[in-house]
């Protein structure tokens, strides 16, 4: 199934139809290292804050708080 991926806006094909939203394989990569920079970011900084991170890292508060409410991140 060819979908449009809600990230970067880019066609690209599906196999499976998921409930969640459509994201690339690409993009789908690049939140994956993004998670996990935040992650480790935040291991090495106990008790930094969400400001910090976000500017540390260039990944937006907006981004980060999506990753804990889906449980990517339970560092806060």
């Amino acid at each position: 199934m060819r979908m449009r991926c809600s990230v970067c806006r880019e066609l690209f094909e599906r196999e499976k139809v998921e409930f969640s939203p459509a994201v690339c394989p690409k993009c789908e990569q690049d939140e994956a290292v993004a998670i996990e920079c935040v992650r480790n970011y935040v291991r090495n900084r106990p008790g930094v804050s969400l400001d910090v991170v976000s500017k540390a890292l260039g990944v937006s508060r907006k981004k980060i708080k999506e990753y804990i409410e889906a449980d990517h991140l339970q560092i806060f």
